[in-house]
């Protein structure tokens, strides 16, 4: 038998089909497509850096936002790019387990108002200490969020580390507090904020106003319009406006629930947070050369 490609049209005149004589496969244009886009992002995932991420359960984010403070959800936001993988929940920084020093550098805060913090998050089970040598040192109750593994079967979103690590220091405990906020209402399919947010079907999206953030999530609407705006300054999220509807739509390079990291849509998505990037410095840098 042959293994030689012959090339057909079907009944309809359009798709050119492949026959595999010996393998008695036919395969259309459009699946070799969907072949090769699959191909495409199996190399990409396969050739690009490694990215950890912390599993933040939904259920008890969505506990934790109606118990804790806005400035003790900030806090914990900011500490969860900390967690080191496979460790049982111990935070880290510069290759050392996190004291109180250590979360208030990490936090923006003093050292009276970390302690304050620190006691409330152990008092409710979110943090955990332990000793080692003279000091004090803390952990995240994996219950709330772990890394490295599942340790509840519930919807999570993924909060990647390194790119958060870094640019969370730029935000006020407050505005962190907010993004901690969103985790629950983060859409899995769109990166959007709803009030659904496993709907797969666009058409049946419920998407938020910042009323309805404000609403849903216990905070006044002066609050997240002040709030939202720094996050959308700092690259975490982004407004985007459809006829007369605002949509909230976070960064898939620092929230993403999909395990294919490289679809074509978060691929549009990051092209436009890292254009957004680009015109803010640009803008930045001509205000900079005004002479007023």
């Amino acid at each position: 038998m042959s293994n030689a490609i012959e090339r057909y049209t079907d009944e309809n005149g359009r798709d050119i089909v492949y026959g595999y004589a010996d393998e008695v496969s036919i395969q259309t244009n459009e699946t070799l497509e969907d072949w090769r886009e699959a191909k495409r992002r199996k190399e990409l995932r396969e050739s690009g850096p490694t990215r950890y991420y912390v599993n933040c359960y939904h259920d008890t984010a969505k506990l934790l936002s109606e118990t804790l403070k806005v400035i003790e959800l900030g806090a914990l936001m900011k500490l969860i790019p900390y967690l080191k993988m496979n460790s049982g929940g111990q935070l880290y920084s510069n290759g050392s387990r996190m004291t109180s020093t250590a979360i208030a550098k990490a936090i923006g805060k003093g050292k009276r108002a970390t302690d304050e913090i620190l006691a409330d998050l152990v008092s409710h089970g979110v943090l955990f200490t332990e000793r080692e040598g003279r000091y004090v040192v803390y952990g995240i109750n994996e219950y709330y969020h772990s890394i490295g593994k599942h340790v509840r079967k519930t919807y999570y979103t993924k909060v990647y580390q390194i790119k958060t690590r870094t640019d969370i220091a730029n935000l006020t405990i407050q505005a962190a507090g907010l993004l901690y906020k969103m985790i629950p209402y983060f859409n899995f399919e769109y990166c959007c904020l709803c009030d659904n947010p496993e709907e797969t079907d666009q058409t049946k999206l419920r998407y938020m106003s910042h009323i309805q953030l404000a609403n849903l999530i216990g905070v006044d609407r002066k609050f997240v319009d002040r709030y939202t705006r720094e996050l959308r300054k700092y690259g975490f999220m982004t407004t985007m406006l459809f006829f007369e509807t605002e949509l909230y739509v976070i960064n898939p390079d620092i929230m993403y629930r999909k395990r294919d990291e490289y679809t074509p849509y978060a691929e549009a998505l990051r092209t436009l947070f890292v254009m957004g990037e680009s015109y803010s410095e640009q803008a930045n840098v001509k205000l900079a050369d005004l002479p007023y």
